[in-house]
């Protein structure tokens, strides 16, 4: 029940993020996990006025995500449960640590937006610069779309969830 309240804190009623709530939750879990948080309204606002709503990693738009473009494209074969996850239905974004070191933790330098499939592929394996370099193969679609694609996958083909313009994997 706590955690019902202490997560609708972090939606507004119409579904939007309320910053506060969302950072208090983040301040929570960094608190429980041993992660050190150095994050305030006031500077989380300056912060986020500088941000392009978009993925860090995979650079998905705010608006795609919530469209779902990205549910229908990437989302085929995932497990059911989380087609249907909250994290697909958000209107917002999450906050990653780029640098997994706890001692830095949360702070304005170590933060980005992060689509929660990101998020989660990187979680606490990968370094940054592991994550964005070795771990994807980026290709910037005509349309200006920059798609991630894990090198691991044996992906033949594949087509920007943006303009569906369709490309073969080199």
């Amino acid at each position: 029940r706590n955690q019902l309240r202490s997560l609708s804190s972090a939606t507004k009623d119409d579904g939007s993020p309320n910053w506060s709530g969302v950072l208090a939750n983040t301040r929570e879990g960094a608190k429980k996990r041993g992660i050190n948080y150095d994050l305030n309204l006031k500077d989380f606002k300056v912060w986020l006025s500088e941000q392009k709503n978009e993925c860090h990693y995979c650079k998905i738009s705010l608006e795609d995500y919530i469209n779902k473009l990205f549910e229908e494209k990437y989302l085929s074969d995932a497990k059911p449960s989380l087609r249907q996850s909250s994290y697909v239905n958000s209107k917002r974004f999450s906050i990653d640590r780029k640098n997994n070191d706890h001692t830095i933790g949360y702070t304005i330098n170590n933060i980005c937006f992060a689509c929660h499939f990101c998020n989660s592929k990187k979680s606490d394996k990968y370094s940054y610069d592991g994550f964005v370099n070795k771990n994807s193969i980026f290709h910037t679609c005509k349309c200006g779309q920059q798609l991630r694609l894990p090198k691991n996958k044996k992906i033949s083909s594949f087509s920007c969830p943006i303009c569906n313009t369709s490309y073969k994997k080199k």
